[in-house]
Order: structure tokens, then C-alpha cells, then sequence
């Protein structure tokens, strides 16, 4: 549509309305396995000082040069989002645990 030399089944130049679009997508669960070697905060600190963009992430300049898969995007930014709640989880252990120390040290009130 809008376009005299389609490349895809469905080529669209312009904009496109819809009320759903189901994508099939894996999800990112392996993150939860015991084996999934979850980057360190100062490994993902030097890769994105380097990249400029997260681990396993186009960069901004290569979706805009090929656009983006919404498949593969939304199964990544999953990847992401549950990496995330896994970096939360041990701040908030390292957190718990450094009130309990504060608190046998006598430097807050129990």
C-alpha cells in the first residue's frame, strides 16, 4: 500500500491504524534459570560506556538504518525488564542486610 514496488507481502508507506497486532514472540524466562549468567552492574556499566546501548540491543542507528523486528524487540525489552527485577532483587538483599548490620553495630535503633 502506497508503494509501486512492495518488498514484503505487506509493504506500507504511511501510517498504519489497528486495534491489536499479535506478534509470535518467545518470552525470556531463561533469565530465571539458575545457569543465566546475569552481567555484573560494572560489566553492563563499561558495555553501555562503550556501546552507548544495552547488551543484546540494536543501537539506535541500526534500527533506524533496518528498522526493527517487533518480535524480536519485545522479547529483548522482556530479557531487559526481567534482568532489571533480578538487579532489584539483590540491591534490595544487599539492602536488607546492610540495615540488619547497621542495627547490630547500634548505629540505627532497632
Amino acid at each position: 500500500m502506497g508503494t509501486s514496488a512492495p518488498q514484503y507481502k505487506l509493504d506500507v508507506i504511511g501510517t498504519i491504524r489497528s486495534r491489536e497486532i499479535k506478534v509470535d514472540i518467545d518470552g525470556a524466562d531463561f533469565v530465571f534459570d539458575d545457569n543465566y549468567r546475569l552481567r555484573t552492574v560494572d560489566d553492563l556499566e563499561k558495555f553501555v560506556k562503550v556501546n552507548k546501548h544495552l547488551p543484546d540491543v540494536a543501537s539506535a542507528k541500526e534500527m533506524k538504518k533496518n528498522g526493527a523486528d517487533l518480535g524480536d524487540l519485545n522479547s529483548v525489552l522482556l530479557q531487559k525488564i526481567e534482568e532489571l527485577t533480578l538487579y532489584m532483587i539483590k540491591q534490595n538483599k544487599k539492602i536488607i542486610d546492610l540495615e540488619k548490620k547497621m542495627k547490630s553495630l547500634g548505629v540505627v535503633k532497632k
